[in-house]
């Protein structure tokens, strides 16, 4: 059996939490980060505001619990329909949208300044789905419960992947599973293992894969389907990319984490 001992980077970034070499360090450093301090507060806000206006219990907790079980679906359709969307590169309008939400965290998955989600795209679809919640159930009260609970979801999601983007070891079988999973979608194939939280929504689409279930490896693992062909036809992509490489040696070396056989 394979297992990826350290899929952490060798960028150095001061106090960053990708390159901490222990839980706590780990810990500490995300939960002062001042997005997800800035989530919280968002959900604490909107849960605040959610109290005030409910009209009954049922009526804030129903779109919370909703919210809370269509979230791994969401989580996966986002994933591989919208940010492996390479459509979004044959536009200058949206080029450097995908650029940012997750093109770049491909092409270079050691690139520690993408590996957080940009916070206007996350909230806002947050937003949306909560916006969806007012609307099916009919009250603010759907809307700002939403906010609340996604929020935290938020928090969730940033956590999962920081772990699966991380130095520090750990025995935890949750948080091994995950990183596992997330490498091999990095550096294997990027047609399985959406989650990143969970892998229920893969084992119900049956996009789900292990060390023990290889599919053939990606030729597109790393590029997303924008080939040379692409970057011809539509070259903003690759003009983004390449002003960032520039950067890439003050950043320090990337090397690719190597797999190990496990003792």
């Amino acid at each position: 059996m394979i297992h990826f001992s350290s899929p952490a980077y060798t960028q150095n970034m001061k106090d960053s939490m990708f390159d901490a070499k222990d839980t706590a360090t780990f810990h500490c450093r995300f939960i002062l980060r001042p997005e997800i301090i800035g989530y919280f507060a968002l959900a604490v806000l909107s849960a605040a505001i959610t109290a005030l206006i409910a009209e009954s219990v049922g009526a804030a907790l129903w779109p919370m619990l909703a919210m809370v079980i269509l979230y791994p679906v969401a989580e996966h359709v986002l994933h591989r329909y919208l940010l492996h969307g390479n459509f979004l590169a044959k536009s200058a309008v949206t080029s450097p949208l995908w650029y940012r939400i997750h093109y770049r965290h491909h092409s270079k998955p050691s690139d520690q300044s993408v590996i957080l989600a940009a916070p206007y795209t996350i909230v806002g679809a947050v937003a949306i789905f909560s916006v969806l919640f007012a609307v099916l159930f009919g009250s603010w009260t759907a809307f700002t419960g939403g906010l609340a609970v996604g929020s935290l979801l938020i928090i969730a999601y940033e956590y999962a992947h920081s772990v699966c983007h991380s130095a520090f070891p750990t025995n935890n079988r949750y948080l091994k599973a995950i990183r596992t999973n997330h490498i091999l979608h990095h550096f294997h194939s990027e047609g399985g293992n959406y989650g990143i939280t969970n892998n229920l929504s893969d084992v119900l689409f049956g996009t789900r894969y292990d060390e023990k279930s290889l599919p053939q490896r990606s030729p597109t693992v790393r590029n997303l389907g924008y080939d040379d062909e692409m970057r011809r036809a539509f070259p903003w992509i690759a003009q983004i990319e390449a002003g960032a490489n520039e950067k890439l040696p003050e950043r320090g070396k990337l090397r690719r984490p190597e797999p190990q056989k496990q003792q």
